[in-house]
């Protein structure tokens, strides 16, 4: 059964800390496809990441009564902050199985993202070149930065709630979409990549 309200994550998440696993359920449907897109990003392989997204359920269900109370725009990054969370301690638990050394620091976790030519948010009558230039350099990006630009592109997360996911402050997600800024304007000049900024970073 669909349950409804015009507040619905929200709504849901209330309903979930009451005690509702219906909810709970619902919530986790809802944002299946955003959280399986981004855990895949970490580790390709969807089955292992649907255990942690199960893993995840169950640990939510286990401390409903102590989680917080969210509002509407907080339940996704909530999510995949324990998801970002859950994979970065089994990469770790992974690393120290097969002995290789590790510094136990984010960055250990891999970020595996391509931008494609449809994520370049350019009017169709833009260069073409500019936008393609602009994917290029996107691409070449350091991890942090791609996953913070992927966090802004495809779940159109502000920057409190990149910070959120990511584990940095809200001044490092600024610090991340500077470098992008700069790696831009160095080599695209004209009015395409400021439009470009405006639509897609300035949060």
């Amino acid at each position: 059964m669909r349950l409804e309200n015009p507040n619905n994550d929200a709504w849901l998440w209330r309903r979930f800390k009451e005690g509702d696993s219906e909810a709970l359920g619902q919530l986790m449907t809802d944002h299946y496809t955003a959280l399986i897109r981004y855990g895949t990003k970490f580790n390709r392989d969807t089955d292992f990441v649907r255990d942690c997204m199960q893993d995840i359920f169950v640990e939510l269900w286990n401390r409903r009564e102590t989680v917080s109370m969210l509002v509407q725009a907080q339940v996704r990054p909530y999510l995949m902050t324990m998801l970002r969370r859950l994979l970065h301690q089994q990469y770790l638990e992974r690393q120290r199985y097969d002995f290789e050394p590790v510094s136990g620091q984010e960055d250990d976790l891999q970020f595996d993202v391509t931008f494609s030519p449809e994520d370049i948010l350019i009017e169709t009558e833009q260069s073409q070149h500019t936008a393609d230039r602009i994917r290029q350099l996107l691409n070449q990006l350091p991890r942090r930065s791609k996953e913070a630009i992927y966090l802004r592109f495809y779940d159109n997360l502000d920057r409190a709630a990149i910070a959120q996911v990511m584990g940095i402050s809200e001044q490092s997600v600024s610090n991340l979409f500077q470098e992008t800024f700069r790696l831009l304007r160095r080599h695209v000049t004209s009015k395409q990549l400021w439009l470009f900024l405006l639509a897609n970073l300035m949060v």
